[in-house]
């Protein structure tokens, strides 16, 4: 059952064309930042759009969200990953940085 309905929310994300936004989103956090963690990713990618009202509203990427573009990224190429890094809530986890 839990499978089922992550496979159907990654079918509407897909639908609306989030998951090439959040790709966008990503790099551009790489290329601005260098090197990051998916945390330190995720406390700086953010972006405005409108809700199910038409109110234009601020979206931030979470962890987890940016942990499963992150492997996306990685299969196509476009991402590395160049180390392990503390993070500030004290976990050790992968960084990465784009492709050149």
């Amino acid at each position: 059952m839990a499978q089922e309905t992550s496979l159907m929310a990654y079918e509407k994300v897909k639908e609306l064309g989030k998951i090439q936004l959040h790709h966008l989103i990503i790099a551009w956090v790489l290329y601005k930042y260098g090197k990051l963690t998916a945390y330190g990713i995720a406390k700086r990618a953010w972006y405005y759009d409108n809700d199910n009202f038409g109110r234009k509203r601020k979206y931030k990427l979470d962890y987890l969200q940016v942990s499963r573009r992150m492997s996306e990224l990685r299969n196509q190429g476009k991402v590395e990953i160049v180390g392990k890094k503390k993070d500030l809530d004290g976990a050790t986890r992968n960084e990465y940085q784009l492709k050149k």
